[in-house]
């Protein structure tokens, strides 16, 4: 009987054992990407694509990452993939053409590459992971690094006066920059699309609208001086052209003041920077 018992005993640890060499065998696990089944690679699930963070800043070097798995050969040995980007240059050539950026073998992803952008704007990407054609994506890359800066020119012609304002915030906002021309002004106009006119007479003018960080706007006043003598003879300046010039950066949502730049009165000629007010040392 108990060797009944030892024979029974020793056939069932056999076919257990027997069982979990063949799951054993069934399933190999490959430490890098996915198992072996019955001899055939079987891969883990991954898309080839192209990444980078948000934040793209022009003058500085920004990381970009393709993804994508390690490749097997049919007999299961592991292979290199070819990738390639390249971007969209419209100064190659006499239409423009696409310029490569990176390109190489790898065993799989992330394989990643730091590019740099000249100057903010919209550029056009394109890139090929293996085989098959390409695939684009667009990069948004702005001015990251500026400081508010507000300047004021009067160029004379003859009786002809022109005034330009250029401001650069650091922040975006709601943007009043206005001023007051000297006496004898007629014949004014106001140049910047998409702004409201702010005049309230031929002497007093500005603008107001939305501003984006780090985007330098230009603002322009024509004129035309008409002072004369005793005898009805035009004559010319004997003063300041154009007066003290503000820019007020206000919050957008609750009006609350930001920043404040002064351009100082002008002479024909003059070229001067604004400067903020609070942050005069006496």
């Amino acid at each position: 009987m108990k060797r009944n018992f030892f024979l029974m005993g020793t056939l069932i640890l056999f076919v257990v054992s027997g069982i979990f060499w063949s799951c054993q065998k069934e399933e190999i696990m490959n430490p890098e990407d996915g198992f072996m089944k019955k001899g055939k690679v079987v891969a883990m699930e991954s898309t080839n694509d192209l990444t980078w963070e948000a934040g793209v800043c022009a003058g500085e070097e920004h990381q970009f990452c393709l993804e994508f798995p390690q490749d097997y050969l049919p007999n299961g040995n592991t292979t290199n993939t070819n990738v390639n980007v390249q971007i969209w240059n419209p100064e190659l050539g006499d239409e423009g053409d696409w310029e490569q950026i990176f390109q190489g073998n790898f065993g799989s992803g992330p394989q990643c590459f730091d590019y740099e952008f000249p100057e903010a704007g919209t550029y056009i990407l394109q890139y090929k992971i293996g085989g098959g054609g390409f695939s684009e994506k667009s990069v948004e890359v702005k001015n990251c690094f500026c400081s508010y800066e507000m300047t004021g020119a009067v160029v004379c012609d003859g009786f002809n006066r022109t005034a330009t304002f250029t401001y650069t915030p650091e922040e975006d906002g709601w943007l009043k920059i206005q001023g007051g021309l000297t006496r004898w002004a007629t014949n004014v106009e106001y140049e910047f699309s998409g702004y409201e006119n702010l005049n309230s007479n031929a002497s007093v003018g500005g603008w107001e609208g939305p501003v984006s960080a780090c985007t330098e706007y230009t603002f322009i006043v024509n004129w035309e001086y008409v002072k004369t003598n005793g005898q009805n003879e035009r004559t010319s300046e004997d003063g300041n052209v154009i007066g003290d010039w503000t820019a007020e950066l206000l919050d957008a949502k609750n009006g609350n003041l930001i920043k404040l730049l002064v351009v100082d009165e002008m002479l024909c000629g003059d070229a001067l920077y604004g400067y903020d007010p609070n942050e005069v040392v006496e």
